[in-house]
């Protein structure tokens, strides 16, 4: 592997999990959890478990509200910091302004959609599970949007390997992190699975990288996305079954 380079690490190389470094954890999707809720969604991804909620559109302060368009307030909560920390700040930027890529905002001017993410559990990749779960109860809200999205964490080794949505002990050793999330859309009726789109929709990194190795991440993460992506749209469509 010459400098710079970037490659998932070899795919028989075990971790601590059993996994391949090609490999995500389990995923479970629970739409509807929470009854008062306009719309909600619990989503897990091996450790990490997210609880999203959604309300509205709903109406919001004279301050607040844009005459033009709708707009979006997300709150961020995890169990280990304390309220308002330097990093939920950065995921509730990044989820505010994934959302706003997607969100069919003229619709509805003069109002908000307000999404609340609590992290149950977090093993790693919360940011990518988070917006999973953000976009499960956005679907679950009927909340207007042009696409749904799915995202991913690739971890970046110190020996330039790549590791598929890292838990929390491989983030802790790794070299960087990304965390990249795509547009689904189903294009044609009866389609099993969703077209991922090939540019990023949102990237949310910190850590060390060349560029080489940030375009690897991003391409290991896309892959993912279209297992993400198929998982979420079977999850929708056994959820649209069980209410009919």
């Amino acid at each position: 592997m010459g400098e710079g380079d970037a490659s998932p690490s070899p795919e028989g190389q075990a971790r601590n999990d059993e996994r391949t470094p090609l490999h995500l954890r389990t995923l479970t999707c629970e739409r509807g959890p929470l009854n008062r809720a306009d719309g909600s969604a619990r989503w897990v991804q091996g450790g990490t478990s997210i609880l999203a909620s959604v309300y509205g559109p709903h109406s919001t302060a004279a301050r607040k509200e844009d005459p033009e368009r709708m707009i979006i307030e997300v709150l961020f909560k995890q169990q280990t910091r304390s309220a308002g920390s330097e990093l939920e700040r950065q995921y509730e930027q990044t989820i505010r302004g994934t959302v706003e890529g997607v969100l069919q905002a003229a619709q509805n001017p003069r109002t908000a959609v307000s999404i609340t993410l609590q992290v149950m559990s977090d093993d790693g990749s919360v940011l990518a599970c988070a917006l999973n779960a953000a976009c499960a109860a956005l679907v679950d809200a009927a909340v207007p949007l042009t696409s749904t999205f799915v995202a991913a964490s690739v971890a970046l080794e110190p020996d330039g390997g790549l590791l598929l949505d890292p838990t929390k002990e491989e983030e802790q050793v790794a070299q960087a992190i990304g965390c990249f999330a795509f547009t689904a859309c189903i294009v044609e009726a009866g389609a099993k699975n969703p077209k991922i789109a090939d540019g990023v929709l949102t990237c949310f990194s910190r850590g060390l990288m060349k560029t080489k190795q940030y375009l690897s991440m991003m391409d290991l993460a896309r892959k993912g996305c279209n297992r993400i992506g198929a998982f979420a749209h079977l999850s929708l469509q056994k959820a649209f079954e069980s209410r009919e």
